[in-house]
């Protein structure tokens, strides 16, 4: 591949990236936050004020605070939709 034909593939990438997040927003999404570092009360908190879905999956990070959010799917800054389940993991042994 060339340097033109790369240039034009990433800036095809940029566009469709940004032409997804405001179609979604525009169709009654919102901007996923960052649930990391939240309890799971908190985080029910924000689904039932948000109407956008939650379920947890557990794992263990030995260097993460025990019984907190470590990461989401999906992230912090995607488009959900209350069709949407977010799935948060929380750090528990």
């Amino acid at each position: 591949m060339n340097k033109g034909t790369a240039k034009v593939l990433a800036v095809m990438i940029v566009l469709y990236l940004i032409m997804n997040r405001l179609i979604g927003l525009w169709t009654g999404g919102m901007s996923m936050p960052n649930l990391s570092g939240m309890k799971e009360q908190e985080i029910l908190s924000w689904s039932e004020e948000s109407g956008i879905p939650v379920e947890f999956e557990y794992t263990y990070i030995a260097s993460a605070e025990e019984g907190i959010c470590i990461s989401t799917y999906p992230d912090a800054g995607a488009v959900v939709n209350k069709e949407d389940t977010v799935i948060a993991y929380i750090n528990q042994k």
